[in-house]
């Protein structure tokens, strides 16, 4: 089954709220499958069965991810500080907990219905992380319930992390209910080195604050909570329309939109980053305290090297800022390892950088030798297995104790 119109994702989202969910929403496995805890647990995830006729009614039962099924529909169960039982977990009390049965008892109507109203075929995935409740938050975050934010914790905007989860797999292709990945802009003027965005997209062109209000409307009027604005340099946002920087602005103007809740930025720039934004994060509480900054480096010739137009202290002094200004911000980076002329030392320096900083969220990747860039006219001196090898140690946990 293919959706239409988004009336499906409507009618399955509204049923699980009329059977008592606080939140719902629907994700790709596709996307899924792309996220860390399934790149985390690559086994195949657990299923509970609801066939009271089977002696193994209580048990639970591997099953391979299957090619049918195409969506999760995940929802949410609020546990307010006034009702504590709804958050309890014990798989020893007798018909239990109070969160847990109500959960339960979701799960098997939501099935039933599925099946029965829809013809959509449909398996509940449990709790425990070791049975598949691993894949619950990445699901939620991608059906636009919330994002996760510091300790694995999903955040949602109408009730924080007091939240439990469930999830069914679905054997239909519907649409994502989030979040709505929102393009500000196009295109990039930056001169890095290493990147070839510029000559495949062009230059920057920003979109005017009155059309990006205007979809922001119809996207609310659809459903859609949360807004994540993404371009390859968000911070230059308004230069080619208005002569100056004005990001600040249209978050403003985006946060007055009725029915969007959250709103996160991706991709900004150091240099010349607008600090009129950390004010808006600061005093706008739809605008999300994170920022998504690729750093790329942190010594000083290097950074030359990549065209980046700061150096080491301008870098620190502006992420000590952020933190001053916005108490609590979460700050995502990448790095790049392996750039030509990166000997023991800077990559040590590099190491340290991070260790510490401490970044609530790091990617990192080995660099490439990109044709008509200009680092490719530098000697790629750096072995392609010690660019490997430094890579991975980042991404498998090198740095946990950092």
């Amino acid at each position: 089954m293919k959706s239409h119109d988004n009336r499906i994702e409507k009618t399955i989202v509204g049923k699980a709220k009329s059977l008592g969910a606080s939140l719902a929403g629907i994700a790709r496995i596709e996307d899924l499958k792309a996220s860390k805890s399934y790149e985390i647990y690559s086994k195949s995830p657990f299923y509970e069965t609801y066939d009271r006729e089977s002696p193994n009614y209580f048990k639970f039962k591997g099953v391979e991810w299957r090619a049918e099924h195409k969506s999760v529909l995940v929802w949410a169960l609020e546990h307010p500080v006034s009702e504590p039982a709804l958050d309890w977990w014990s798989m020893k009390v007798p018909g239990f907990t109070p969160g847990n049965r109500m959960m339960r008892r979701q799960s098997k109507q939501l099935r039933i219905w599925m099946d029965e109203e829809l013809g959509i075929k449909a398996l509940s995935l449990p709790y425990q992380i070791e049975f598949g409740g691993a894949f619950l938050k990445d699901s939620a975050h991608l059906a636009g319930l919330g994002v996760i934010g510091k300790n694995n914790l999903l955040v949602t905007p109408q009730f924080g992390t007091r939240v439990r989860l469930r999830g069914i797999f679905m054997e239909a292709e519907l649409d994502p209910t989030g979040p709505i990945d929102f393009d500000p802009c196009e295109g990039c003027d930056r001169p890095c080195s290493f990147c070839a965005i510029p000559l495949m997209r062009g230059g920057h062109v920003s979109k005017p604050v009155k059309e990006l209000v205007s979809e922001a409307e119809k996207l609310a009027a659809e459903g859609v909570k949360e807004l994540i604005l993404i371009a390859q340099d968000l911070t230059y946002y308004g230069l080619d329309l208005y002569r100056r920087r004005a990001l600040a602005d249209l978050l403003r103007e985006l946060a007055a939109v009725e029915g969007i809740e959250w709103i996160r930025l991706h991709y900004a720039y150091p240099t010349g980053f607008p600090l009129d934004v950390l004010e808006v994060m600061r005093t706008e509480p739809k605008v999300c305290n994170y920022i998504d900054i690729p750093l790329q480096h942190i010594n000083t010739e290097l950074l030359k090297s990549m065209r980046r137009g700061t150096n080491s202290e301008k870098t620190r002094a502006l992420l000590k800022r952020f933190r001053e200004e916005v108490p609590g911000m979460a700050i995502r980076t990448t790095l790049i390892v392996g750039y030509p002329g990166e000997t023991r030392e800077r990559f040590e320096e590099l190491k340290e950088f991070v260790r510490e900083t401490r970044f609530d969220r790091m990617g990192c990747f080995a660099y490439s030798h990109e044709e008509n860039t200009h680092a490719f006219q530098l000697e790629d001196d750096v072995p392609e297995e010690e660019k490997e090898t430094a890579m991975l140690g980042y991404q498998s946990g090198l740095l946990k104790g950092i």
